[in-house]
């Protein structure tokens, strides 16, 4: 009987939270198929009538292209919004083993993203398939499926809970069983001629199952080659779905006309027992470390791309690795690799390839800076003779000295008249804090001398040490040269040339500093008598700075 139900629509009247509504629900035993985009009802045989009479459905008859018939649709509109809707399956049921493809068209609904759920009593799974949407317009429009793993039986409830809506739009419809989702597509637009996108089936036999959906349009029609199925209308809006099945692997377009907003879907199902098709080749996903990333001139960096996956059938084969400061790529198997960096600002990067010559690339940043200068000294260290013994030739003595303002003085003349015949070391305070825990020794010509002890340095003031007794800390004594009764032809042959040093803790941080001028020895001699004239000679020397 084309054109014509065999079951009419059963029309009722719904009240739902506040306000009247017109609900149509039915529940088709026979729908056309493959009638003119035109008509507006179509059917197929579905059930014979006897199958009606049975506690479990059997499966019935499902024309080429697996399709058995309309299980269910709904629509409703209303001032207010609604959350559920509920279908009755028509009277022919649905066998276990067959699927239940659908789509709900949702208008000015509350969210384009929130929760669909769809249940029935006897708990089988529904999956929503393709979920769209035209933005702004506020209307969803989601495919669905269910493999029916437990029958239902004619009058069985279907639920729908849904994001609040003014107006929905549902169908069913039981194809025998399929397999696995394929590949889906989906569009919106306002052009006259809708379309869901081009998909590509991977192989004869899938069936193709398209939904458009549309606002203040004409009612759907459809491309050649496809079985439309009953429209839902509410004025200007409508809900339509149509299926094919492919004859070979390719491109399938779902399309046709309807202008208004539209929203469309398509999604391919595999045959039934296929296994899903592998994932398409993906790019690998690159990812780079630098460590360290930061640094002083000369820095060695190692550039690490061992957090990049790729997980599909092609494995990453390569790294190439750009070093960012003009140097050459290197490539090569090995995720990380090191390279020295100078002063400057790099961008390294990484380009993963895999076994497919499909690539991705990451980046990361390397600051090199200059060495800094050591930081200033916090002490300066001087040294000088002071010479009270001898009367010829005076010299400048080393100020300040003993009794000077801002002096710290450790030390001891060797005679109580005050007489002096020493070698010297100032220590000047440089921070504005003061210095504590100063430990000072001096080598000179091989001999060491410790003789202060522990001291502190006031804030802008200097530290003395000088003897601490007769002859303790003489550096001029010691040398044959220039001493009373020794050979005079040493002053120029027998000069110790060894450079005296003197050692300052301060604290934990020891520095040591080289009396390179020979201050400390009197010039590798005893001074007193160098050059020999006979006479004994001031040795005084003022204080001059010694370098680290």
């Amino acid at each position: 009987m084309r054109g014509q139900n065999r079951y009419q629509p059963r029309w009722h009247r719904c009240v739902l939270a506040s306000g009247c509504v017109i609900l149509a629900s039915s529940g088709l035993g026979t729908i056309p198929t493959a009638a003119s985009a035109a008509t507006t009802h179509r059917s197929a045989p579905r059930r014979s009538s006897a199958a009606a009479a049975v506690t479990a459905p059997v499966a019935a008859a499902a024309n080429a292209s697996g399709y058995v018939g309309r299980v269910a649709s709904a629509t409703a509109t209303s001032s207010t919004r609604t959350t559920t809707a509920t279908l009755t399956v028509g009277a022919a049921g649905v066998a276990a083993g067959d699927t239940i493809l659908g789509s709900a068209l949702f208008g000015s609904t509350t969210s384009l993203t929130g929760a669909i759920a769809i249940s029935d009593p006897a708990g089988n799974a529904y999956r929503i398939d393709r979920d769209a949407n035209d933005g702004a317009a506020k209307d969803r429009l989601v495919s669905f499926a269910v493999p029916v793993t437990r029958s239902l039986a004619a009058g069985a409830l279907i639920t729908f809970t849904f994001p609040a809506a003014t107006a929905y739009h549902i169908n069913l419809d039981e194809f025998v069983a399929l397999g696995a989702v394929d590949q889906a597509s989906s569009a919106t637009g306002t052009t006259a001629a809708w379309t869901a996108g081009a998909l590509n089936a991977s192989q004869t036999g899938d069936v193709v199952y398209a939904a458009v959906g549309n606002e203040s349009g004409a009612t759907p029609t459809w491309a050649a080659g496809w079985s439309p199925l009953p429209t839902l209308t509410i004025g200007k809006d409508h809900l339509d779905a149509g299926y094919l099945r492919t004859s070979g692997a390719g491109a399938v377009n779902a399309s046709g006309a309807g202008g208004g907003t539209w929203t469309a879907t398509v999604v391919a199902y595999l045959p039934a027992g296929t296994p899903p098709p592998p994932p398409p080749d993906a790019p690998p996903v690159a990812k780079l470390a630098a460590s360290p990333a930061s640094g002083t001139t000369a820095l060695s960096v190692t550039l690490n791309a061992a957090a990049s996956t790729d997980t599909d059938a092609t494995p990453i084969a390569t790294y190439t690795f750009d070093f960012g400061d003009g140097s050459a790529p290197t490539t090569q198997a090995n995720p990380s690799v090191t390279h020295t960096y100078t002063t400057g600002n790099y961008t390294a990067k990484v380009t993963v390839t895999d076994t497919a010559n499909l690539t991705a690339v990451a980046t990361t940043p390397i600051t090199v800076t200059a060495t800094p200068p050591p930081p200033p000294n916090p002490i300066r260290v001087s040294a000088g003779y002071y010479d009270t013994h001898h009367k010829h030739a005076l010299q400048t003595k080393p100020d300040p000295w003993l009794g000077s303002a801002g002096i710290v003085f450790v030390g001891q003349a060797d005679t109580s008249s005050g007489g002096w015949d020493s070698s010297a070391i100032k220590i000047d305070n440089l921070t504005n804090a003061p210095l504590s825990g100063v430990v000072v020794s001096a080598t000179i010509a091989g001999r060491t001398y410790a003789l202060w002890g522990t001291n502190t340095i006031p804030v802008g003031q200097s530290l003395v040490l000088a003897q601490v007794g007769y002859e303790t800390f003489d550096g001029s004594d010691h040398h044959k040269a220039g001493c009373i009764g020794c050979d005079p032809g040493l002053c120029t042959t027998g000069i110790d040339t060894s450079v005296p040093t003197i050692t300052v803790k301060v604290g934990t941080v020891t520095s040591t500093f080289h009396d390179t001028e020979l201050i400390l020895s009197t010039g590798g001699v005893d001074k007193a008598g160098c050059p020999y004239d006979g006479t004994r000679k001031d040795e005084s020397e003022p204080w001059q700075v010694v370098p680290s």
